[in-house]
């Protein structure tokens, strides 16, 4: 088991939308989620989007990051992307769950390793959760999540499809 990740709005989303957001729960010991990720996934459901509602989902954990000097590499991410990373580095987690590439890179710079939503796929497979990369990523992409066609390619071939 990967240990504690802290995850951002959008594998959170997305996840939701294909039905697999249960990954988080069965590849983590513990899921940490930032409150303003929480704040962003209500005011979207608000704005009628499909969105989780975390208070509802009794396997992970709302925290709010310790204030602190918000540290140069986290300067002019979102802040709920800052957010995840600095609970992540508070709380000392083992993975950040981002697929914001500039959220991954400052988070990289920080010590902290970084998945994205595929990558939860990838290893849900690896680890013997699901049977098939390829289905759920053509259900993320009707799900309007933004994959290019040479990295679909590149995970396929990971996951051995």
């Amino acid at each position: 088991m990967p240990g504690r990740c802290v995850v951002n709005t959008s594998p959170l989303q997305y996840l939701f939308r294909i039905n697999h957001l249960h990954l988080l729960r069965d590849l983590f010991e513990v899921v940490l989620v930032a409150e303003e990720v929480r704040a962003e996934l209500d005011r979207g459901r608000n704005l009628g989007f499909h969105a989780p509602d975390l208070s509802s989902v009794g396997w992970l954990q709302v925290l709010v990051a310790a204030p602190e000097p918000i540290p140069p590499e986290l300067e002019g991410l979102g802040q709920g992307e800052a957010e995840t990373i600095l609970v992540a580095k508070q709380r000392r987690a083992e993975w950040a769950v981002l697929d914001d590439l500039e959220a991954r890179r400052a988070a990289q710079k920080l010590g902290i390793k970084t998945i994205g939503t595929v990558g939860i796929l990838a290893m849900a497979k690896e680890q013997g959760l699901i049977s098939a990369v390829k289905p759920l990523i053509t259900d993320l992409i009707a799900a309007k999540f933004w994959l290019s066609a040479k990295v679909q390619q590149e995970i396929l071939q990971l996951a051995g499809e």
